[in-house]
């Protein structure tokens, strides 16, 4: 009895496994498909972005609000000796 009981918990084991597979590997293959439209749907947005980016003129960005910055200067941070420094003793 013992034996019989062992091999179908086996079986048991082994079919569970081998649908718990199945249904994962077809889970990846959706995930995979959808990573796929979603990476052709951004690559199609870049593309349009890109075409209205080109054509906006100046007066066009003027009238959505855009104004010319009066001065343009660098912004460099201004680095100390103590900064991030590591005592050794």
């Amino acid at each position: 009895m013992g034996l019989c009981a062992t091999m179908l918990i086996s079986l048991f084991a082994y079919v569970s496994l081998t649908v718990a597979t199945i249904f994962a590997t077809a889970g990846r293959s959706s995930a995979v498909y959808q990573g796929s439209l979603l990476t052709s749907r951004i690559s199609e947005l870049e593309g349009a972005y890109l075409a209205k980016q080109s054509s906006i003129t100046p007066s066009e960005a003027a009238a959505r609000g855009f104004v010319t910055p009066k001065k343009v200067s660098m912004v460099v941070p201004q680095t100390s000796a103590n900064a991030l420094s590591l005592r050794t003793q």
